[in-house]
């Protein structure tokens, strides 16, 4: 069984890039575009991984990522971050925050699945 992913990001093409490529290798895919958005889908949508654009509008994904890790209902999903601004202080910044991975855009669907692939073996 293939996780349930939900994709946050706010730039429409690299939404339906991402979700469109996801859902054609068989992920069960929900969508936001800020955090907000985020927060709400990740409980209500009994998610397994967010794939976390960290640049996005109401709530950044850095603060989503620690939303998540401390909320005990949410605190097991494994977060992906992702970002154009791949500086070290910004992968340090996404897992001290709580993320599983760093990512820097643009990402390759493929990397992505590897990623997700490999953090779900590892917590088996």
């Amino acid at each position: 069984m293939n996780p349930k992913i939900l994709i946050v990001e706010d730039e429409p093409d690299n939404m339906e890039t991402l979700s469109a490529y996801l859902q054609f290798k068989n992920y069960d895919i929900a969508k936001a575009v800020d955090g907000e958005e985020a927060l709400k889908k990740v409980k209500k949508e009994k998610t397994d991984v967010v794939v976390l654009d960290l640049s996005i509008p109401k709530i950044d994904g850095w603060e989503v990522a620690k939303r998540i890790r401390n909320d005990q209902t949410t605190k097991d999903i494994i977060i992906i971050a992702f970002s154009a601004m791949a500086l070290p202080h910004e992968m340090e910044k996404a897992l001290s925050n709580g993320c599983d991975a760093f990512l820097p855009k643009p990402m390759s669907p493929d990397v992505l699945i590897t990623e997700i692939e490999k953090i779900f073996n590892e917590r088996k």
